[in-house]
């Protein structure tokens, strides 16, 4: 590999190629007869700041593409593709850490816009919002079962207190000595 040492390059030129005609690494390099990569390394090793790209007179998006033909091609298949008319779209239910999550619009207090099932149902048999310290609890522990008669609300102390008593219990039953085979 054929390296450029540094102290071939006219720093004035460089400096006035990147930041007063604002050409991009490798249109100086196309002209210095070296790589954009090479350029790139120069300007690190002589602390030159970095610059934006929208400084850059060649704009970038999507590859080498202009800005504008990007907006077009994003405002033509504006709508095209949301939701249900996605062809991966699953009706809006995801399983996640083993709870059914459902899509829910209009609904600001979730960032993805997923709420999990059971929350869903015990609000709408309540007819109000569940607050955020309410804490719905699988009764049978099945994630899946989300029947109201298998859901009851708690709050956080409680349900860690349920879920300790059964993980005693559990580890009472693991730790029962079994008998020893009998010898043959």
């Amino acid at each position: 590999m054929r390296k450029y040492p540094l102290y071939s390059v006219d720093i004035k030129n460089l400096k006035k190629m990147l930041y007063v005609e604002k050409k991009s690494h490798s249109q100086i390099g196309k002209i210095l007869g070296v790589s954009g990569h090479t350029i790139k390394a120069w300007r690190r090793k002589l602390k030159l700041p970095e610059r934006h790209c929208s400084d850059v007179k060649v704009k970038y998006w999507l590859g080498k593409k202009r800005p504008e033909i990007g907006e077009a091609i994003s405002k033509a298949h504006q709508g095209k593709y949301d939701m249900e008319k996605n062809p991966a779209w699953k009706g809006g239910k995801i399983y996640r850490s083993g709870y059914c999550e459902i899509k829910v619009f209009k609904r600001s207090s979730h960032k993805s816009g997923y709420v999990k099932e059971h929350r869903l149902i015990m609000e709408k048999h309540l007819d109000r919002h569940l607050k955020p310290t309410e804490i719905v609890h699988h009764i049978d522990g099945n994630k899946l079962n989300n029947s109201i008669s298998n859901l009851v609300i708690t709050n956080r102390s409680d349900h860690a207190s349920h879920h300790m008593k059964r993980n005693k219990f559990a580890s009472k039953i693991k730790n029962i000595k079994q008998p020893p085979f009998p010898s043959s």
